[in-house]
């Protein structure tokens, strides 16, 4: 019976203390709402809020990788690729402009910087997932010359714990 009682709540505290990506405007599995659309290419393209909290123990420093699997090219395409954020950093609000130590890295689109939902026309539903990775080390220290999707597979290779949300964007 004590040992119930103990798992009991051991997954009361650990769901109390559960690492979750949150934002006003994306919400798991829905689609961005076209008021919100703000985010996206159609709109002004402004970054949304993301927040998350308490890092996970161990955490040295976090990225955040926007990414569209569902895009016609190979590994999907990259929109925009946060590293070095502090373990102390719990979000970021909607339209932030991100200074240092933290860092904003080119995606696909060949700049550092957010670039929105923007599918081809008549392409179906496409999945955006925005992930926040707890790395053990400080700095990632990713050469200019990866590929996000080469710069991707270091980061999960640093990465202690993730936790994401997925909303989709059709045109």
């Amino acid at each position: 019976m004590r040992f119930i009682a103990f798992m009991l709540v051991a997954m009361f505290a650990s769901a109390a203390h559960a690492w979750d990506v949150k934002s006003n405007v994306i919400h798991e599995g829905e689609a961005f709402i076209k008021d919100q659309a703000s985010i996206a290419c159609d709109g002004a393209n402004i970054s949304p809020d993301l927040y998350w909290g308490d890092a996970p123990e161990g955490t040295k420093s976090l990225a955040m990788i926007m990414h569209d699997p569902t895009a016609p090219k190979e590994n999907g395409y990259y929109h925009w690729m946060v590293t070095d954020i502090p373990p102390t950093v719990k979000g970021f609000s909607q339209g932030e402009k991100l200074a240092p130590p933290i860092r904003e890295i080119a995606g696909d689109a060949g700049y550092p910087g957010y670039v929105g939902p923007c599918p081809p026309k008549d392409s179906g539903k496409h999945f955006y997932t925005f992930t926040v990775y707890a790395l053990d080390v400080k700095k990632i220290g990713l050469p200019p010359q990866l590929s996000p999707y080469q710069m991707h597979m270091i980061i999960q290779k640093h990465s202690i714990q993730a936790t994401r949300v997925t909303a989709t964007y059709q045109r």
